[in-house]
């Protein structure tokens, strides 16, 4: 009995370790071992081209497979055991970017889950196409700009900024070969340092960096004109003028906005404006203002010099515009006149007689608001050309501006009583010749006293092969002289004349009226600088020479060219003054050969 009941404790003992050691069951009378997952290879690596790979997935158990993104994507996305190994196809879409990486991830589900990471990536885009935008760089103005950027991308672009101020649109585009724009606006910038920023241009594997540059906010101290002329220059301090615009010197389409402007303390030439701040650059936009004499205008402006004289702009940095009120433009009235003499005491003039039938005409300009002379001249009413023509010349009076070709009557004679030259001279001697001006129009740059060289008084029958050449460089030593390297000229006094009474040849107007031909022309120069005085005359004759520039062989002195045309020049000086300078050899008064510009 006792070996009975010991015989069945061994057995029950025996039953329960091996229960113990037993798998589970699965409830179906099957045994459920731990569940495994491999893949093979555990990674793949894509060129940048759509493309499929496959790998080996071999199992215990049931399966899924999910990837985390969705350029890569798998052909099965669930299977059950397959201890022999399923192939499974992972497919990359084209890549058009930047180098990059997705994890397929294999999870299998037993008596416990478990998961099996498959490592893909795919290489960066190698653009064989063209990114190039218009430009490298592009400055705003501080009060915040919209301006459009022209490119070329031949493929599927993006552009993307890291800066909160810089809005681009659109933002990203298909590629093409024609030009595309990108609409670039920066917000204003408040504070008085200027700031930077870029924006990219990405095209596969190709950027394009464009540099942002905005300016700063002017601070600009309000002041009257009198009180900007006792500022000093070269500060970088800025400031605010208001007044009448005076006179504009040029209001062509691409002036560069030089003018007077007055308020009730002074008036101050402005040398240089634009339509907005330009930073150290004239860039033309003046007429875009559609301004006039007589408005009131407000602008921004630093202090500049010219010859020891203030002035608002300068040709290191021009002004600005700000604001103006359009005011009626005041109608200008020119104390011209004609007489049959003068005794004006201008040092210019040649001395003038009642009976010798000649008339004088006086023609003046205004330089701001105030009206000064132009030029003068001697008429001959039988020859129909100015014998003469005397005008003082100085860098005011050059003016700034371009030539206007406004060819045109004098209106202080009759059309009869001078020519008519809408196109140049007729001739019948086989010959060409200009309509040239006495006084140049370079020497009267601003437009109303440059539309007044123009008037066909002006002109004298002169042969081309002299006006283009030989004359054309004597007019420019004279303006040369009037502005020389040393700054050593207050004013230059001219008279450019011809000689006609010998001449027998003839051209007809535009009307048929005979002009005659001068035989030879001449200029006397009178200058002065600081009290003193020097002289030197010019005679040529109507010719063509085969010498191309002024030199000494042409000079004489103002007593040898009285002598030579029967005037007498600088009349209005001091008698003594007079003879010494009139007498003096230009040959031995280096300063007029001292200052040929080259």
């Amino acid at each position: 009995m006792k070996l009975r009941h010991f015989t069945i404790a061994v057995l029950a003992a025996v039953s329960m370790l091996v229960s113990c050691s037993e798998p589970e069951n699965n409830g179906s009378g099957q045994q459920q071992e731990a569940a495994s997952v491999a893949v093979s290879p555990a990674s793949l690596s894509f060129s940048s081209s759509a493309e499929s790979k496959e790998v080996t997935v071999t199992t215990n158990c049931n399966w899924t497979a999910q990837s985390d993104a969705d350029w890569a994507s798998v052909n099965i996305t669930s299977g059950g055991v397959s201890r022999s190994g399923a192939v499974v196809k992972v497919t990359v879409q084209a890549n058009k970017g930047e180098a990059r990486n997705a994890t397929v991830t294999f999870t299998g589900k037993g008596s416990n889950t478990v998961t099996t990471k498959l490592t893909v990536s795919q290489e960066a885009y190698v653009s064989q196409g063209e990114l190039k935008p218009s430009a490298t760089s592009m400055s705003f103005l501080a009060k915040g700009e919209t301006k459009t950027l022209t490119f070329k991308a031949t493929e599927d672009w993006t552009v993307s900024t890291g800066s909160a101020w810089i809005k681009l649109s659109p933002a990203s585009g298909q590629g093409s070969a024609n030009s595309q724009s990108v609409t670039v606006t920066v917000d204003p910038n408040e504070d008085d340092d200027e700031r930077s920023g870029k924006f990219t241009f990405t095209m596969g594997s190709k950027t394009a960096v464009v540099n942002i540059n905005q300016d700063a906010t002017i601070q600009a101290e309000t002041i009257t004109i009198a009180q900007f002329k006792e500022k000093s220059t070269g500060t970088g301090d800025w400031f605010r003028l208001t007044g009448i615009i005076t006179q504009i010197c040029d209001n062509t389409a691409k002036a560069y906005g030089n003018f007077y402007i007055k308020d009730e303390t002074g008036e101050v030439f402005v040398y240089g404006m634009t339509k907005e701040y330009s930073e150290g650059e004239n860039d033309q936009t003046f007429a875009q203002l559609g301004l006039k004499e007589g408005d009131e205008l407000s602008f921004i402006t630093q202090r500049s010099e010219y010859h020891g004289e203030p002035q608002a702009g300068g040709n290191d940095q021009p002004a600005y515009y700000e604001s103006h009120i359009p005011h009626a433009t005041p109608q200008r009235v020119y104390a011209d006149y004609k007489a049959n003499s003068t005794s004006e005491p201008w040092l210019e003039l040649p001395a003038t007689s009642e009976g010798d039938e000649h008339q004088f005409l006086h023609h003046t300009m205004f330089i701001g608001s105030n009206e000064v002379r132009n030029y003068s001249m001697y008429w001959d009413r039988h020859h129909l050309v100015a014998r003469w023509v005397a005008y003082p010349l100085y860098r005011k009076a050059w003016g700034y501006g371009t030539r206007t070709d406004k060819w045109g009557l004098d209106p202080l004679l009759k059309s009869s009583e001078q020519p008519v030259l809408n196109n140049t001279y007729s001739s019948s001697d086989g010959k060409s010749y200009d309509r040239g001006h006495q006084i140049p129009s370079a020497d009267r740059l601003c437009y109303e006293s440059n539309v007044k060289t123009f008037y066909w008084t002006n002109m004298t029958p002169q042969l081309n092969a002299l006006n283009g050449q030989l004359w054309a460089d004597l007019e420019q030593r004279v303006r040369d002289w009037s502005w020389p390297k040393n700054y050593d000229t207050d004013t230059l006094y001219v008279v450019t004349g011809c000689v006609v009474d010998d001449s027998v040849t003839t051209v007809k107007d535009n009307e048929g009226k005979s002009v005659t031909v001068p035989t030879h022309y001449y200029k006397a120069l009178l200058r002065v600088y600081q009290g003193n005085y020097n002289a030197i005359g010019f005679w040529l004759e109507h010719r063509e020479y085969s010498q191309k520039k002024v030199d000494q062989s042409l000079a004489v002195s103002i007593d040898q060219l009285e002598e030579l045309t029967g005037e007498d020049f600088f009349h209005n000086l001091p008698d003594a003054v007079e003879s010494a300078v009139e007498a003096k050899d230009p040959a031995t008064d280096s300063w007029w050969w001292n200052n040929l510009k080259q």
